[in-house]
């Protein structure tokens, strides 16, 4: 046992401290004796507190040091080697702890340190990383470990940078052990008795257009179950909200299973848009060593490729005429469009069978195939005579909600005129539909724009101006808006019902979706003469918003799902903001060097990509420019990882990689022979220590560093305040 002192000058320092109080405090003081022990114990106390010595305890020579490394990696757990880990240790630890102190730890990626009693509740931890275990050990003890003694099935998977020698991995290995001799036990019997099935990669796209073929390549390995049949499903598992997932099927493919690898290619088209997660799923089959790697999810951002409008007009219009021309005409956007040229009611002079007119399926649209659409608009069309009741518009309303868009027109079927205050429709719109009629406000008039910032009048001109000249429109329908609603229109002159001025357009959003109510339909005047781009610039706005409900962040560039890996191609995905806009895409790599993008479009949408092609975070600068002028600029960051192999994929022993390693580091590989088990080795691993260098470990004790010495130092002080108060009266 030894004393030692680490900062000696300021042990000198706290005791001229010292002697200075003992002087004026005990020695020199009139105080009563009590009070003078009471101060001398607590400047002793300071003193020591303030000296923090270190008492050095030196472990005898009769034991070797070793650290005992156990593997809970996913494949430990997914082949049940981890049980046969708590039975090896339930019969020999008391022999290993009579020969050696012991250190325990488990390790993935990392090491954690456990006690014995521990090893029987360890839980599955992730890949691999061997090489980082023993390179943390060695790190933790220096030279003061003579050996390791490491449970493992072999399964590294904590690859090395794509740019690293072959056989980087286990150099790294026998670097880290260089001063250690590690003693690998291999106590899990014959690796070529594993039977599984398992799916060891799914590839697919990060995106995909709704309606689009995608392609899903699966690796199927086969282990111990060659010539039987096996099917690959893939399913939606989209969970929405806090319903669960339906796992509804969507593509399917059998194959005869071979032994090794098997790659099946599986297509289908995404009919719904969003972030969808899909289950792919192997045939399961008895004997397996495991069912968890039968399965696997990956993920896919579904996006339009073009917006789908369904135009429901109850007359022929000039507004109807207009714009769906212009939709028609715009290649991003498909139209269905259903104008009534013949009411039921209207009487023929021939019977229905030779008339040129189809039957209007307004009613199975709305229930059956909302879905293929992005934005519904109602102009002047009255529900009541073609089979249109409430659960139809409970379903409009269920839609939306889900980020649909709906707009509706003013006619003298539409609004409340049209009855749909009666209707769910009167809770999600952006007017307030009351029992009776509107009035109408008639005469041309020039709109009021009482919000230029609107993304419906987005101009890439100044806003005032462009729509200062546009032609008048003629008519409203006068209504309230809602609470809710935002009036970015108005009329001049005609008032509401409240008394504010009459809103021409009004906009609202419903849970995750949008709807506008547009009190006119003589925005068709807008496209006379030379003003049709004043015209063309509200549709496209106002469609745009209607469709976009779920972009409302304004963050419009789609990034990968997960962090990359190095080796993989990193692509991100996006949607001009502006139709006339050019992007401008640039990458900086760990290493600081920059580097533009080409980017290829499709429609609205850019998808650019790059290689990442070492560890570290890549940045990524977007810029759009509409003409001269900069419309937003981003960065985005990637974290690019070591590549990390799956654990699913390699449940077999790696006997040669366990063999290298212990040979390369002067130990022994210990494995089953003959069916017997591989018990403890006292005296073989005894023999392979003797050469390695004895380096006994100290153990060291901070006796006065603790917080109880603080709590006595307070407790004299406090003892000496209350004597003085209470026995002497002094202070």
């Amino acid at each position: 046992m030894t004393l030692t002192f680490e900062n000696p000058a300021m042990i000198a320092v706290s005791a001229l401290f010292a002697l200075a109080a003992f002087f004026f405090a005990v020695v020199r003081t009139r105080a009563p004796r009590t009070l003078k022990i009471l101060r001398g114990a607590s400047i002793a106390v300071a003193l020591l507190v303030a000296a923090d010595p270190v008492v050095t305890l030196r472990q005898g020579a009769s034991k070797k040091n070793l650290a005992i490394l156990i593997d809970v990696s996913d494949s430990m757990f997914m082949s049940a080697r981890n049980d046969d880990i708590k039975k090896y240790f339930g019969n020999n630890l008391k022999a290993i702890e009579a020969e050696y102190n012991l250190d325990f730890f488990s390790f993935a990626q990392n090491i954690r340190s456990i006690r014995p009693a521990q090893i029987a509740l360890l839980k599955r931890s992730g890949a691999t990383d061997i090489t980082g275990a023993l390179a943390q050990i060695k790190g933790a003890f220096g030279g003061g470990i003579d050996g390791i003694l490491l449970f493992s099935d072999g399964v590294d998977t904590a690859a090395r940078d794509i740019s690293a020698p072959p056989g980087g991995a286990l150099g790294s290995v026998a670097e880290s052990a260089a001063s250690m001799p590690v003693f690998v036990f291999n106590i899990f019997g014959n690796a070529s008795s594993i039977k599984d099935v398992a799916l060891t990669s799914v590839r697919a796209g990060d995106f995909s257009f709704k309606g689009d073929k995608t392609d899903v390549i699966v690796n199927v390995r086969c282990r111990g179950f060659g010539g039987l049949w096996a099917e690959v499903k893939i399913a939606d598992s989209t969970r929405g909200g806090d319903a669960p997932s339906d796992n509804t099927p969507v593509a399917a493919a059998g194959l005869t299973l071979r032994e090794g690898d098997n790659e099946v290619k599986l297509s289908f088209a995404p009919t719904k848009t969003g972030r969808r997660e899909y289950k792919v799923s192997a045939s399961t089959f008895s004997q397996e060593m495991t069912v968890a790697n039968n399965a696997r999810t990956f993920t896919v951002d579904v996006l339009r490729d073009k917006l789908r409008i369904l135009y429901l007009c109850g007359r022929p219009s000039y507004e109807y005429a207009y714009l769906r021309d212009f939709i028609k005409n715009d290649f991003g956007i498909d139209i269905v469009t259903f104008v009534i040229l013949r009411n039921p009611e209207n009487v023929a002079l021939v019977p229905d069978e030779e008339l040129s007119l189809i039957p209007f399926p307004g009613a199975d649209v709305l229930m059956n195939r909302l879905l293929d659409f992005d934005v519904v608009i109602f102009e002047n069309f009255t529900f009541e005579r073609f089979g249109i009741y409430s659960p139809h518009f409970d379903a409009l309303k269920k839609w939306v909600g889900a980020g649909g868009g709906f707009l509706m027109m003013g006619g003298e079927n539409s609004f409340a005129k049209g009855g749909y205050s009666r209707t769910p429709l009167n809770e999600i719109m952006p007017v307030i539909l009351s029992p009776e009629s509107e009035t109408e406000e008639t005469g041309l008039f020039s709109p009021v724009i009482a919000d230029a910032a609107s993304p419906v009048f987005y101009t890439e001109s100044e806003p005032a101006s462009f729509w200062r000249n546009s032609p008048k429109l003629d008519w409203i329908q006068v209504m309230n808006p809602h609470p809710d609603a935002s009036v970015p229109m108005k009329h001049p002159w005609a008032r509401s019902p409240s008394g504010a001025a009459a809103p021409v357009l009004a906009l609202r959003g419903f849970s995750e979706g949008r709807t506008a109510a547009l009190a006119t339909n003589s925005t068709w005047r807008w496209k006379m003469g030379s003003s049709g781009r004043i015209y063309e610039t509200f549709w496209r706005n106002l469609i745009s918003w209607l469709a976009s409900a779920r972009e409302e962040s304004g963050d419009n560039v789609i990034v990968p799902l997960e962090n990359a890996s190095v080796g993989d191609t990193v692509s991100f995905l996006v949607k001009k903001r502006s139709p006339t806009g050019r992007l401008g895409v640039s990458v900086t790599g760990p290493d600081g060097k920059h580097k533009p993008l080409t980017v290829g479009e499709r429609g609205d949408y850019v998808i650019f990509s790059f290689a990442a092609e070492a560890r570290g975070r890549y940045s990524v600068e977007i810029t759009e420019t509409a003409g001269k002028n900069p419309l937003y600029k981003l960065i985005k960051y990637v974290q690019v990882r070591s590549l990390l192999s799956d654990e699913a994929a390699r449940l077999e022993i790696d006997g040669d990689f366990l063999r290298n390693l212990a040979e390369k580091s002067g130990g022994i590989y210990f494995t089953p022979v003959e069916g017997r088990e591989v018990g403890f080795p006292a005296q073989e691993i005894a023999k392979r220590l003797k050469a390695s260098p004895r380096m006994s470990r100290d153990r060291e004790i901070r006796p006065f560093s603790s917080a109880a010495m603080f709590v006595s130092l307070t407790f004299l002080i406090l003892c000496e305040l209350l004597i003085r108060w209470r026995r002497y009266g002094l202070w």
